[in-house]
């Protein structure tokens, strides 16, 4: 299968998102600024590939019905495919969690020494600091 580019990657997920249908007004709303006319050749190429398929037609207010498209069980498969590239890709490694985990505990111990000499020990201020009433 060829590579596909990221109009036809955002029409995919736009579909799955959608349950797997949705019609071209639909498409450029969860996609942003697109013409009619790019929207149409991707989609036809996106047929082409097997991934997609016009299942019919929709009033949606304007002179001419949007086109209905549906993913094909490939097309299921590959946006399927596509959510997990994505998620691979902002997702955080294992060795990610265990250097923040170790940056996380540094920080903790020398909060902790930052806390003892600022706030001594209540033992420790009773010594230093006589609390005891003046006869003035």
């Amino acid at each position: 299968m060829e590579q596909l580019n990221e109009t036809q990657r955002e029409i995919l997920s736009a579909l799955d998102e959608r349950g797997g249908r949705g019609n071209t007004s639909n498409i450029k709303r969860s996609i942003g600024e697109m013409t009619t006319s790019n929207l149409g050749k991707q989609a036809r190429s996106l047929a082409e590939m097997g991934l997609i398929e016009k299942v019919g037609e929709e009033d949606v207010g304007a002179p001419i019905p949007a086109n209905v498209y549906a993913l094909t069980a490939e097309g299921e498969r590959v946006a399927r495919d596509l959510d997990d590239q994505t998620e691979v890709r902002v997702g955080v490694s294992e060795g990610d969690v265990a250097d923040l985990r170790h940056e996380v505990s540094d920080l903790s111990t020398a909060l902790s020494h930052l806390h003892d000499r600022v706030f001594p020990s209540v033992g420790d201020a009773e010594r230093t600091h006589d609390t005891s009433p003046r006869d003035d």
